[in-house]
């Protein structure tokens, strides 16, 4: 399996370039331009086709919902939400609380916790809007039903209705998600997860984040496959893991974007976007595509055809230019 650097020298030697000797070291414009658009190019290509290198089986576990009877305390207009101990004798708030919906005295309204304040305290997403409570009758749930994706992630094996298919929840878009729960009024629904979307972003915005309805009422572990980003290069021993067959592709793709030497992200985007479809566009062939040459006659040819034939004469002129030898006429 060929280094980064392997590859990296090779169009830099096609290109007349003085190769890189190293990447482990600081680089010099040129090597820094080669390695730039080699990250680029593999992230594109690894598009075209699923490649077994880059698949990864992976888990995800959900948090058992916590409700709870506990004596607490919110303050119409306040976003801070007060809970003592849990029923077992343990503090109730902690950091992995951040996210969780939280629903207080079977209120229609959901609301988030976005900080952690003390064990006993915690803030909320916005101002709570009923009557103040202060008792322990009142009772309250706390669920999670937003999970990160792995950092790597880019796209499920075999599609979205196969990602979380063989434990029988259903994948959904965001907006039919959101309805589906607007319809139930706003109800904090606990059970076994039907359904799955997929979007935002964790706060740090590294990772995609699946939300799943109804709200899980216990600890599952749900299997799912998917293709990750090809890693980055940036080191010396860094491979590409891609097939040999695609290593021509990744060559011309490095090439057209070099030789354009565009530095405005934008534009290279553009480039690639185009260059990807002409890959596209080669039906798989384990190499760069190639520009056939397309002939059609001119009037002069036309003029002739129609003199020996007579203009009241179709003549299919895809037959007399099907074979690029065929460019003379009688």
């Amino acid at each position: 399996m060929i280094t980064g650097l392997d590859l990296i020298n090779e169009v830099e030697d096609r290109l007349g370039w003085r190769q890189t000797k190293t990447l482990d070291e600081d680089l010099k414009p040129d090597s820094r331009k080669m390695v730039r658009l080699l990250n680029r190019v593999l992230k594109s290509i690894q598009r075209l086709d699923d490649w077994p290198l880059l698949r990864v089986d992976a888990e995800m576990t959900t948090v058992a919902a916590f409700q709870g009877t506990d004596y607490l305390t919110i303050t119409n207009g306040s976003t801070t939400f007060a809970a003592g101990v849990t029923t077992d004798g343990t503090l109730l708030f902690d950091d992995t609380m951040v996210g969780r919906a939280v629903q207080i005295a079977a209120k229609d309204t959901i609301y988030r916790i976005v900080s952690i304040e003390s064990p006993v305290s915690c803030t909320l997403n916005k101002a709570w809007i009923d009557d103040t409570i202060t008792d322990t009758s009142s009772g309250f749930k706390i669920v999670q039903d937003q999970y990160a994706l792995p950092e790597d992630f880019d796209r499920p094996a075999g599609g979205w209705e196969a990602f979380l298919d063989s434990h029988g929840v259903e994948p959904t878009g965001p907006d039919d998600f959101k309805k589906a729960r607007i319809r139930r009024g706003g109800s904090l629904l606990i059970a076994e997860p039907k359904v799955f979307t997929i979007y935002g972003f964790t706060a740090n915005n590294y990772q995609q984040v699946i939300h799943m309805d109804p709200y899980p009422e216990n600890v599952r572990i749900y299997s799912y496959s998917y293709y990750r980003d090809h890693p980055e290069i940036d080191t010396d021993n860094d491979r590409v893991l891609l097939p040999a067959t695609k290593l021509d592709a990744i060559i011309e793709g490095m090439l057209y974007l070099a030789t354009r030497d565009y530095t405005d992200d934008g534009k290279v985007q553009m480039v690639m976007a185009d260059y990807m479809r002409s890959l596209n566009s080669a039906g798989g062939s384990p190499g760069a595509a190639e520009q056939i040459t397309q002939m059609s006659p001119n009037m002069k040819h036309k003029y002739q055809r129609r003199a020996q034939w007579g203009r009241g004469v179709r003549v299919n002129w895809g037959s007399l230019f099907d074979r690029s030898d065929r460019v003379g006429f009688p």
